[in-house]
């Protein structure tokens, strides 16, 4: 089945600025803002968990890690894709933030929303 999609995003940053007065953004969206087209069957939403270290990189490892398996291992925007493929693709992610560990007591962190439009619905 071919899907008609509209994909619209909404990026703000908040209030909180780094230490050179930069605005500090933790989310990380895939496709990126303003890139997302109708024939996009893939939505990775990824927001850095406060009060843990460096979530801004957590957000971006996992989205991209994310992402490039489920591009890597399914070519086919619409063809299947199970929960299997799913988990995988988790394990990959978990795999990059573990490669980027510093040690720090208070480890990064994200949270994950996932959105993947396949043969099965």
């Amino acid at each position: 089945m071919k899907y008609q999609i509209e994909v619209q995003s909404i990026w703000e940053y908040g209030q909180r600025t780094d230490a050179d007065g930069n605005p500090h953004q933790e989310d990380n969206l895939y496709p990126a803002h303003g890139s997302a087209g109708g024939n996009d069957r893939l939505f990775v939403v990824c927001d850095g968990m406060g009060g843990h270290d460096s979530g801004e990189v957590a957000s971006e490892t996992v989205c991209t890690a994310m992402s490039r398996a489920i591009a890597r291992n399914h070519p086919d925007p619409e063809g299947s894709f199970t929960e299997d493929d799913f988990r995988q693709a988790l394990h990959e992610a978990y795999a990059a933030l573990d490669e980027k560990d510093t040690g720090a007591a208070k480890k990064m962190g994200t949270t994950l929303t996932f959105l993947k439009l396949h043969d099965k619905g």
